[in-house]
């Protein structure tokens, strides 16, 4: 390893070994388990290994196996997260959907269900043309987005009405397309220094 600027461009363009992902993500997953009670792993796996991965229960019943299998179809996209500052508890979230899926297993089943075929129209189209993905992108969102609002872990920030698509992505989320013109003036910009 270099020193000075130099050990600095070599850390931020080196891939950390397998072992030392392996590490990492362990931890990470210590760290979801605080937060979150009992999580998938997907979300630190994801941030360990880059790209998108597939988690599939082994089973039906809970607490059967969980597998992670990477999608080598998917193709690098851009994404945009947004902020709703509207604060929430994951432990929560899950307790909820737990209460309604034993209040009405059959309809939660169903939705689960529907998210899963969701999820392979995804997977289908990712693994299909550039234009097909474009194309069906942000409809698969729309849809499950309806479904995450009807197992109550969505709210009403992101279904906006007057957003051309919930989820505070725009209907050409993945399609390359000139930004539209502006017809009003950009917002000031804030030039106040910083308080001490």
């Amino acid at each position: 390893a270099g020193t000075g600027e130099e050990g600095c461009r070599e850390a931020e363009t080196s891939t950390p070994s397998s072992a030392a992902r392996e590490l990492i993500n362990g931890w990470a997953y210590c760290a979801e388990c605080i937060l979150h009670g009992t999580p998938s792993g997907l979300d630190n796996a994801v941030s360990c290994e880059g790209g998108g991965m597939r988690l599939q229960r082994a089973g039906r019943e809970s607490g059967a196996a969980l597998r992670f299998e990477p999608i080598a179809s998917l193709r690098p996209m851009t994404v945009l997260v947004t902020n709703t500052n509207v604060p929430r508890s994951t432990r929560r979230l899950v307790a909820k959907v737990r209460a309604l899926r034993d209040a009405q297993p059959a309809l939660t089943e169903a939705l689960f269900g529907a998210v899963a075929s969701v999820a392979e129209a995804f997977l289908a189209a990712t693994a299909s043309s550039e234009a097909r993905l474009s194309a069906e992108l942000p409809e698969l969102v729309r849809i499950n987005h309806g479904l995450l609002v009807s197992l109550g872990v969505s709210g009403a920030p992101l279904a906006a009405k007057d957003r051309p698509f919930p989820g505070c992505v725009h209907d050409t989320l993945y399609a390359p397309q000139a930004p539209p013109s502006r017809t009003s003036s950009p917002p000031p910009r804030n030039t106040a220094s910083p308080q001490s």
